[in-house]
């Protein structure tokens, strides 16, 4: 199977052109809301893992805050260190307003980077799901976590996180009904954006704020 990656500027505008062309819907939302701003090839591979375990369950603002007082506290306060990170003390990551869990999943994390047991650069070259299978092997790190490291860091094409709630409110502004789609629906509305459905759903995104 082909890894699509989409990790230039020039690959994310070409995934806007196809995703206007293959369906009109989609062309009005880039109209509206201009370029893509997904960015994988600027994201430090942990600190990408590490913001989106932080994020789970947390307002966008939130997860923001939170992450940037664990990366002040690194040398670089855009990358996460995983010997630093693994090597603070529980209160400190706590008093960043990290909760008892993902405390401890962070941390186990960075120690295994640390010990070389999880190498995020390999996983730039694997299929989607197998990159999947290996992330959810941690502590922490469900599919949805999974899934946006795919997006997010690595620049993944074709991510289809139907469990994201803020994909379904965007999928329901789009198809201006009442109720979110099931998982089904999605799939199907969403078979036109193949294989660009990752730029696909920053859009839905967008349309869910």
């Amino acid at each position: 199977m082909t890894i699509h990656r989409i990790n230039t500027p020039e690959l994310v505008a070409e995934a806007e052109l196809q995703l206007a062309k293959q369906d009109p819907r989609m062309a009005t939302l880039i109209e509206r809301f201009g370029t893509c701003g997904l960015k994988p090839w600027g994201q430090d591979l942990l600190t990408a893992l590490i913001t989106s375990i932080i994020s789970q369950q947390l307002s966008v603002k939130a997860a923001a805050t939170i992450s940037g007082r664990v990366k002040d506290l690194m040398p670089n306060p855009d990358v996460i260190d995983p010997k630093i990170l693994a090597s603070l003390s529980v209160e400190t990551l706590r008093g960043c307003g990290l909760s008892a869990a993902k405390t401890r999943y962070s941390q186990g994390l960075a120690q295994a980077v640390c010990d070389s047991e999880l190498n995020l650069d390999e996983l730039q070259n694997i299929e989607d799901e197998k990159v999947i299978e290996a992330l959810i092997k941690f502590p922490g790190i469900g599919r949805w976590t999974a899934e946006m490291f795919l997006i997010f860091a690595l620049g993944a094409a074709d991510v289809l996180a139907t469990d994201d709630l803020g994909l379904k409110r965007g999928m329901k502004y789009l198809l201006a009904q009442d109720d979110y789609p099931t998982e089904e629906q999605f799939v199907t509305e969403a078979r036109s954006w193949q294989p660009y459905r990752s730029v696909a759903s920053w859009y839905l995104w967008r349309l869910a704020e």
